[in-house]
């Protein structure tokens, strides 16, 4: 069998699903604690029919900012990712938990990682 040329891709991507499995918390929680496992992940590490979801994925999850103190300092726990995960409804953590197991499930190509 071929390798996947998009084997990083694959292997950010299980690591993503381990966490949406295990992490205790909401959809929301689960979505925010695996953004640091995909983050790295770009536009192009993508086959091009799934580019347009992983970019729906960042916008969305980008979309509130940090808090910022104004000496210029960030207050902890209050970064764009956390604010994300305790401003949005838990419905919309789940289309984004879904989006992510759909993006792994396409580049996988339904097999599971070696």
């Amino acid at each position: 069998m071929p390798e996947n040329p998009y084997h990083y891709t694959v292997e950010k991507l299980t690591n993503v699903i381990d966490v949406l499995a295990t992490h205790p918390g909401d959809a929301r929680e689960r979505v925010a604690c695996e953004f640091w496992s995909c983050h790295m992940l770009r536009e192009d590490d993508f086959p091009k029919k799934h580019r347009r979801k992983w970019m729906r994925f960042r916008q969305e999850i980008g979309k509130y900012s940090p808090v910022v103190l104004p000496e210029g300092v960030f207050l902890p726990g209050t970064g764009a990712i956390d604010v994300w995960a305790r401003t949005v409804r838990k419905s919309t953590g789940a289309k984004m938990a879904k989006l992510l197991w759909e993006l792994y499930w396409s580049v996988t190509q339904n097999t599971q990682f070696k």
